[in-house]
């Protein structure tokens, strides 16, 4: 139960950190973000690496939630905290967005993995 706050708070902080370094996630749509990433290579690395880890841990969440042998307590605290960013969206909704479906791909490829390994 404790892992699952800890996780939720990585990841929220995480996904914070994504939208304050990358240069595009505050701009419009447009050809000018790919502009912002040639000239600001260090923000966009920062912020790759923070989007990275938002991901996962929004995935292990996701995996948590989805899970069948997962206490209740843990499943609502997972839940929380991956609807946390939801909050995210008045700073960008183009990162919140990336970070919500790629952390449901992660979640789905874990869980598809950890039954292979299995042999189910």
């Amino acid at each position: 139960m404790f892992s699952a706050l800890i996780i939720s708070g990585v990841a929220w902080f995480a996904t914070f950190f994504s939208i304050y370094w990358l240069p595009f996630a505050r701009v419009p749509l447009s050809s000018d973000f790919f502009l912002l990433a040639i000239l600001a290579p260090v923000d966009f690395l920062f912020g790759s690496l923070c989007l990275l880890v938002a991901c996962i841990n929004h995935g292990l969440l996701f995996r948590a939630i989805v899970q069948t042998n997962v206490r209740a307590e843990v499943k609502v605290l997972s839940l929380l905290g991956w609807l946390s960013p939801a909050v995210l969206v008045v700073f960008s909704i183009k990162v919140v967005a990336l970070v919500f479906c790629m952390s449901v791909i992660y979640g789905i490829l874990s869980m598809k993995g950890k039954e292979q390994q299995k042999g189910y």
